[in-house]
């Protein structure tokens, strides 16, 4: 799942929003919610219908596992606008859209598909690539020399060869201080990711712009450095392997995962 955009807004609401609330996913292999944004009414997103890279984009912070393949896939959608007070907060989108068929989405390479939920205050576009061969990735970056300057902007995405125009954003500090933690570890707001099992998994921090190049494992630890000259950031991805989805005796469908977790891991 690359980006979830509020595409079009109506119905009396007016740009800038400030969005709470809820989406998640879910899917044959695990019934339980599988969070893709949430923020409470204390903690809105303000979002724009700018030209700029994020404007109208929710920051997403899941899904925490990979979403599988076995129809149906559902997203489910409570999302509100702020208003003054809260008897003023207006409903954006409650509903929920189910893709069917996935297979249909598969190409070699993979390609980016687009779905649409249309609700009665907003138009949301999902964007997401069905992946055949794929491992998940649990990332890790930490400042390892040096220190991070601040008010500098950090901005750190991961893509795969394959789909290399579109890249999933793991933070953005936009105009405040990069979200560094006591340990130097980095407060990622995504930390897992699917990597095509056949390609290179890239990370691209802009700032002082630095990239470090990963080969997919099917269960293993890689690590790396990027030498952005004020700090040397350390990344290490855990891959685990997704293995075939098994079936409890009652029918209902297991996903099966073998992972090594790095040590220092979050």
């Amino acid at each position: 799942i690359f980006s979830i955009k509020v595409a079009e807004v109506k119905e009396g609401l007016h740009w800038p929003l400030h969005v709470y609330g809820l989406i998640a996913t879910r899917d044959s292999i695990d019934p339980r919610r599988n969070i893709l944004f949430h923020r409470i009414r204390d903690n809105c997103q303000t979002i724009t219908e700018g030209l700029c890279d994020h404007a109208p984009y929710l920051l997403l912070t899941g899904p925490s596992r990979a979403v599988g393949l076995i129809d149906p896939v559902t997203f489910e959608v409570q999302l509100k606008a702020r208003g003054r007070t809260e008897s003023e907060d207006e409903v954006l989108c409650f509903d929920i859209l189910t893709t069917q068929h996935a297979s249909g989405y598969l190409g070699c390479p993979p390609h980016i598909s687009t779905s649409c939920l249309r609700c009665k205050q907003s138009k949301l576009e999902f964007a997401f690539a069905v992946l055949s061969q794929s491992v998940e990735a649990t990332i890790r970056v930490e400042i390892v020399d040096g220190s991070w300057p601040e008010h500098l902007r950090g901005l750190l995405t991961t893509s795969t060869a394959t789909i290399d125009h579109a890249r999933i954003l793991l933070v953005d500090s936009q105009d405040g201080r990069m979200p560094i933690n006591g340990s130097g570890a980095i407060q990622l707001s995504r930390q897992v990711v699917l990597a095509f099992q056949v390609d290179d998994d890239n990370f691209y921090l802009v700032a002082a712009k630095g990239s470090v190049v990963f080969n997919p494992k099917e269960a293993a630890i890689s690590n790396d450095t990027i030498d952005l000259g004020f700090c040397k950031l350390g990344v290490t991805v855990a891959w685990s392997l997704l293995a075939p989805v098994e079936h409890e005796p009652w029918g209902r469908p297991v996903r099966c995962t073998r992972t090594t977790p790095p040590s220092n891991g979050p």
